[in-house]
């Protein structure tokens, strides 16, 4: 497995941990009525935000080669064992810390539902919303690794179409014309949303570590192709989310590119290695745990100094920091502690 995958994994999560820390404090601002940033800050707080559209696809893509990682053999095969245990490790946190997110939106927002409302939100991934794709991948996992074998070109295909027919149906007008209303019948309940979003990328993480040898040196030769088609691809949606223009599609698109350049990332070069390697080794459990970290600490600073919001310059770095940190004290302590033998059931 690539050597530079758990490094640019805790990127990821460090993009996420960033977007969301803008997001909750744009929508706090919002409540006590403090206006957003405006000006450079504003325009700089909106482009860092929107980087968080690479974050699940990278998770997916190194995900679906730690898969192939765990097929090798010939012929490369899946385990029952292996993707059982690998969906306990996902659904257990995944539950635990579901119902923790309730409790507090419950607390503090007064935010609250019947037993169905709280199996809906489980099963479509609310807050955590590719959770639930990703736990499919793994079911999937044994039939794609078999499919890849032979035919990976062609399950990208498929599923590439898949989605972007799924886009075409859910975001009106994104593929250039509108899907009869019938066309809703396609969608797959619970899932459908997540599978238009993030379909591509397990799968494509799966492929590319199944035939590295022949896919990195063609990836290698085009590298300045997918380095342009990001930039280009991103600037296009950081302007759709911006209300210039009116492209959807590019959201969707961009990332493609982007997770085929991650296999050519040289270790070594990655800026803070260690510091990423260690927060990508645990990211899932970062992921789970960094919204509740964030709402809190959001909650307790308006509560107590109100007048911090109107320096959203200090605030964020602040909350991308403690929303990193926290979260790895915490399993830190659980893992040191007695309790660990808890830790798999808690962070995966």
């Amino acid at each position: 497995m690539n050597r530079q995958f758990p490094a640019l994994s805790g990127l990821a999560i460090a993009l996420m941990v960033l977007n969301h820390s803008i997001t909750l404090t744009y929508e706090t601002m919002q409540r006590y009525g403090y206006p957003p940033p405006a000006g450079p800050i504003g325009i700089a707080f909106r482009l860092l935000r929107d980087l968080g559209v690479f974050a699940v696809p990278t998770f997916l893509f190194i995900a679906g080669a730690f898969v192939a990682y765990a097929a090798r053999g010939d012929p490369p095969s899946l385990s029952r064992s292996f993707v059982l245990r690998s969906f306990a490790h996902i659904l257990w946190p995944y539950l635990i810390w579901s119902l923790a997110f309730y409790g507090l939106v419950f607390l503090h927002y007064g935010q609250k539902n019947d037993v169905m409302g709280y199996l809906r939100s489980l099963l479509t991934g609310y807050p955590f919303h590719f959770v639930p794709l990703l736990l499919l991948c793994y079911l999937t996992a044994p039939l794609m690794v078999v499919m890849t074998r032979r035919h990976g070109l062609m399950m990208l295909v498929i599923i590439g179409v898949v989605q972007l027919l799924l886009i075409g149906i859910l975001r009106k007008g994104s593929l250039g014309f509108v899907f009869p209303p019938q066309a809703r019948a396609l969608v797959p309940p619970v899932i459908g949303g997540t599978l238009a979003e993030w379909a591509i990328y397990f799968p494509l993480g799966l492929v590319y570590a199944m035939h590295s040898r022949e896919w990195t040196p063609v990836l290698r030769r085009m590298r300045h192709i997918l380095l342009g088609a990001t930039v280009v691809l991103f600037v296009l949606a950081w302007l759709h989310f911006s209300g210039r223009i009116d492209f959807v599609l590019a959201k969707y698109l961009c990332p493609v590119p982007f997770v085929l350049c991650l296999p050519l990332v040289q270790r070594q070069k990655i800026p803070f290695l260690k510091q990423l390697e260690s927060v990508g080794k645990r990211s899932y459990g970062v992921y789970l745990t960094h919204l509740l970290v964030l709402d809190l600490l959001l909650w307790g600073i308006s509560a107590l100094t109100p007048g911090a919001l109107d320096y959203p310059a200090l605030l964020v770095p602040i909350l991308l920091t403690l929303g990193l940190v926290i979260p790895l004290a915490v399993m830190d302590g659980v893992a040191r502690l007695p309790t660990r033998g808890a830790y798999r059931y808690l962070f995966g």
